[in-house]
């Protein structure tokens, strides 16, 4: 890959412009652009912590289920506050997996409560 391509592939414009497919209604388009976010790393978490706001639930449940494969525990105050607020289901066990997945031991106890 070129320096040139490296350097597109992590702008923020490109990060912005895949979050916005994790709500497209063909699953596989949501699938390719979770998996882009996840090859992106580290610096799509700030642009991803803002989709756990999201009204979208499976908007939320990928945001939750990237940050937790991105393994950025900058996330972890963001998760946290998520599941604070969270009333899906879906997305509180998405949020808690995620939360083991970054090393808070009390992951479990959260899904069980769910």
């Amino acid at each position: 890959m070129s320096e040139a391509e490296g350097e597109l592939r992590n702008s923020d414009e490109v990060i912005e412009e895949i979050i916005k497919y994790l709500s497209d209604e063909d699953e596989l388009v949501r699938y390719h652009a979770a998996e882009a976010l996840r090859r992106i790393g580290a610096k799509a978490t700030g642009f991803l912590v803002k989709q756990l706001d999201n009204k979208n639930t499976l908007v939320r449940y990928h945001t939750a289920e990237l940050l937790g494969k991105i393994g950025d525990s900058t996330s972890v105050s963001c998760l946290i506050q998520a599941l604070e607020k969270e009333r899906s289901k879906d997305v509180v066990c998405s949020i808690a997996k995620s939360l083991e997945r970054l090393g808070l031991e009390n992951g479990k106890l959260i899904m069980q409560e769910a």
